[in-house]
């Protein structure tokens, strides 16, 4: 499976994501538009887990409890808050410039990856990330 198709893909479809929020955002609020959304997730991924039973069941066996405390950081600090931030903000403010300043998330993961998983990092990753920055911050300049 090549990369870059699925990569570009998933960047479709996260892009579409705040441009559908916002239309529903226009309408409710965001703490009830964050409550369908995820509660129609919770179905898909209920339906995932009853499809995948068997493997999730062995593989659950051997999850200790720094896998659990990974798991409850990912969920309720990454998930969870940022959700609770993204979808205030998202109603306040235009999709594009909430979409392109959440996505300087590269240079987050660049950094916490060198830090935490020791993934190397070259130049021209860093000169990447930093016009992706770049050009995030010429689009969200009058929003800063």
């Amino acid at each position: 499976m090549t990369v870059l198709p699925w990569a570009l893909f998933i960047a479709f479809l996260w892009g579409l994501q705040p441009v559908l929020l916002k239309h529903l955002l226009k309408r409710f609020s965001w703490t009830t538009v964050l409550v369908v959304v995820v509660f129609v997730q919770a179905l898909c991924v209920a339906g995932l887990g009853l499809y995948h039973s068997s493997s999730i069941l062995t593989e659950l066996q051997k999850f200790g409890y720094a896998d659990m405390g990974i798991v409850a950081v990912a969920a309720v600090l990454t998930m969870f808050a940022s959700s609770l931030v993204y979808y205030s903000i998202l109603q306040q403010h235009a999709s594009s410039v909430v979409a392109a300043l959440v996505y300087t998330a590269p240079a987050f993961t660049l950094l916490l990856a060198y830090l935490l998983l020791h993934e190397r990092i070259t130049t021209p990753l860093m000169v990447g990330v930093a016009l992706v920055v770049a050009g995030v911050s010429v689009i969200g300049y009058h929003e800063i």
